[in-house]
């Protein structure tokens, strides 16, 4: 069962939203959580952002809880609020022809019965 963690979180500032970003640009993140199948994150807004880490299993997921906590406390300066959500992926659907499906695909070495 392919499971994935959402954090949606809201920064200080626009600044320091920069700087939670940066995180993920550096390739911190996925220093991080080497586990993660997939990492986005989304900026949703000047100082919030969005970050979704799909793991093969819950158990993948569950086993880097203590760095996630350690990662957010950490960044904690940074957060103004941070709301955590997850469950099962229910659909993964990459667009072949799209080139992003291609580029997906290709760098995670996944398929659909991967995630089925």
């Amino acid at each position: 069962m392919t499971f994935a963690r959402i954090n949606n979180v809201e920064l200080n500032s626009e600044a320091e939203a920069d700087t939670f970003i940066s995180n993920f640009t550096s390739g911190k993140f996925r220093e991080i959580f080497p586990e993660a199948e997939i990492l986005i994150s989304i900026r949703t807004g000047p100082s919030s952002v969005t970050s979704v880490s799909v793991y093969k299993n819950k158990r993948t997921a569950d086993s880097v809880a203590e760095r996630r906590n350690s990662t957010i406390e950490g960044l904690k300066s940074l957060i103004k609020s941070l709301a955590l959500t997850e469950g099962k992926v229910e659909i993964l659907d990459l667009k072949k022809d799209s080139g992003v499906g291609t580029f997906w695909s290709s760098l995670f070495k996944i398929s659909n019965k991967d995630y089925v």
